[in-house]
């Protein structure tokens, strides 16, 4: 076994102190750069802590509150104590008869969502809430493998039965498209009660509620639209060198929303909304408009940002601005939840993506 040897370093003949060995030369050194790295290390954690919180700053998600932001006052129907309806709102259970599991970075808990449903259910019904919108994503896409249950009706079957005593309206989100595309798209749409994926309805005088289909044009689509989608995620692709359809990939800013989870109204649904909302601006109705995926990039998550925003948003939050009867819109999609306020009682505009209903309680 070797022995170490401590050497006694000499004083020099001017009595100054020895210089370091070069043994000692490269510990000092190292030294030196474990404390370099670890200043650099907490610099680039607080200027990415003050870049989060300026970007929730802009977003709406931290700072002054939205009556704050309003900067005017607060019309009397918004602070009434009997409102003329109560409204559910849900999103996102992606039910699953399968395990927890991790899914882009988040935990999922597949079977707990039913769990979460009844307890919303329970307060609805306290509450004398008789009309909910499903903001999509009842199924998760995982309940067409045969190892979690291979059967998708029967996992929509399971969720219907949650909402019973109620009146369900339902979005169409990316997991309910694809666990019934093709073939199997009309019996989702029987399932579910409706006539066509888009659609308006007044759950009381005066108030519109209008539901949108950000997957009229998607690759979930059949025949032209599904073509139309395939050619312009083709177009964004191949521009970006980037070959997968479901994540951004080399995608950057807002041209990140060109994946597959994502789609747009289409020409033909943007006219039908149009004519809905001139409609209700002559009628001097409020509106509410209900979508799966957000519109507004300054209503989505930190975490999913553009990458969970509708294709063609730009045309239909402009459209959207343009009408004074619209009040809110929601959407689902973005797990994270976001929130964004803009002049409220001008174009009186409130764009939001719901928190989804994954979360245990």
């Amino acid at each position: 076994m070797a022995l170490a040897r401590r050497v006694k370093r000499r004083p020099r003949a001017d009595g100054t102190a020895p210089s370091a060995s070069r043994e000692e030369r490269p510990r000092a050194t190292a030294k030196l750069t474990t404390w370099s790295a670890l200043f650099l290390v907490a610099m680039a954690l607080l200027c990415s802590a003050s870049l989060s919180l300026w970007l929730w700053q802009q977003q709406g998600v931290v700072g002054a509150s939205w009556r704050e932001r309003a900067g005017t006052p607060i019309p009397a129907w918004v602070e009434s104590e009997e409102p003329i309806v109560s409204v559910g709102l849900i999103a996102d259970l992606q039910y699953a008869d399968r395990p927890d599991g991790y899914r882009v970075g988040s935990r999922r808990h597949y079977r707990n969502s039913l769990r979460v449903l009844r307890s919303a259910r329970e307060s609805w019904l306290r509450s004398n809430v008789s009309h909910v919108v499903v903001l999509g994503d009842n199924v998760d896409r995982s309940c067409r493998e045969a190892h979690f249950g291979g059967d998708p009706s029967r996992a929509l079957s399971e969720v219907l039965l949650g909402f019973e005593g109620l009146r369900p309206h339902f979005v169409l989100g990316n997991h309910d498209v694809e666990s019934f595309i093709g073939p199997s798209r009309p019996h989702l749409l029987r399932a579910l009660g409706l006539e066509s994926p888009h659609y308006a309805f007044r759950p009381a005088p005066g108030l519109k509620l209008i539901v949108l289909d950000t997957y009229e044009v998607s690759t979930y689509s059949a025949g032209a639209r599904g073509e139309e989608a395939m050619a312009v995620l083709g177009r964004k692709r191949e521009t970006s060198g980037t070959a997968a359809l479901k994540g951004p990939g080399n995608l950057r800013g807002l041209d990140r929303r060109f994946n597959a989870l994502g789609g747009a109204l289409g020409g033909n649904q943007t006219d039908w909304l149009r004519r809905e909302l001139q409609e209700s601006d002559r009628l001097g109705e409020r509106v509410v408009v209900f979508s799966h995926v957000p519109v507004s990039p300054r209503a989505v998550s930190l975490r999913c940002g553009t990458l969970c925003l509708s294709w063609d948003h730009d045309e239909v939050l402009g459209l959207l601005r343009e009408h004074g009867c619209v009040k809110a819109f929601f959407a689902g999609h973005d797990h994270a939840g976001g929130y964004h306020a803009e002049d409220l009682w001008g174009p009186r505009l409130r764009t939001g993506a719901t928190v989804a209903g994954e979360r245990r309680i």
